[in-house]
């Protein structure tokens, strides 16, 4: 049965949460805390303009104003390009704006420059990975093949093991009718013990690995499109 409730504020709470663990939903950050959480970053002291920019990111994603917290992060991180913590705001509102390869570049100069929470550090990585991966699954549906392989491949890079990634990665070497890497890709989504396919999914897997391209020329729907 599906959920009645609406998912933009749900994706809003979690948001916000992920950026201002110490502060509750219920409250509004000034600039004078926005500041406070940056102070515990090895002695780095963002722009005050800056500042006021990241805090201002944060009301709007309260308000579900996903756009307006873009332009306050990217305003954020043109007044002070150190900005670690604003450089993350911006790569996760990129993402949940489904525009994957802005959040890539916000993830790596997130990552360069450093963020204050230790908790944000150890997950741009995966958050980089989940950006290549959606990235490659766009590339794949406009059948820019090599462009999606090469997206697919640095996300494995920074999260091996994902079934869904090796098998999307199978299929874009299908595209480019290279049944051998194809079937190696194939192969490792079989063995991959993360990221998890339906039974009908797995099914279609293990047929892939062991057809020829001349068994099908259907172009295979990615998983989880």
């Amino acid at each position: 049965m599906r959920s009645r409730f609406p998912l933009r504020p749900l994706l809003a709470a979690v948001l916000v949460a992920s950026l201002a663990p110490s502060t509750s939903l219920g409250q509004e950050q000034s600039a004078d805390e926005a500041q406070s959480v940056e102070s515990q970053a090895a002695g780095y002291r963002p722009a005050d303009e800056a500042i006021g920019h990241y805090g201002a990111g944060l009301k709007d994603l309260r308000a579900q104003d996903f756009r307006g917290a873009q332009i306050e992060f990217e305003q954020a991180v043109a007044a002070d390009s150190s900005y670690g913590d604003a450089f993350y705001a911006l790569g996760k509102t990129y993402l949940t704006l489904s525009q994957f390869d802005r959040a890539i570049g916000a993830f790596e100069q997130a990552s360069r420059v450093g963020v204050s929470q230790e908790r944000a550090s150890q997950a741009i990585p995966s958050l980089l990975a989940q950006a290549y991966s959606k990235s490659g699954v766009n590339s794949y549906g406009q059948r820019k093949y090599r462009e999606a392989i090469a997206r697919f491949e640095k996300a494995l890079e920074l999260e091996p093991g994902k079934a869904r990634t090796y098998y999307t990665l199978g299929l874009c070497h299908r595209g480019l009718r290279d049944e051998a890497a194809a079937k190696r890709s194939f192969e490792l989504a079989i063995g991959a013990e993360t990221g998890n396919f339906e039974g009908n999914d797995h099914e279609q897997i293990a047929a892939d690995a062991t057809c020829g391209s001349g068994v099908s020329s259907r172009r295979r729907r990615a998983p989880g499109r």
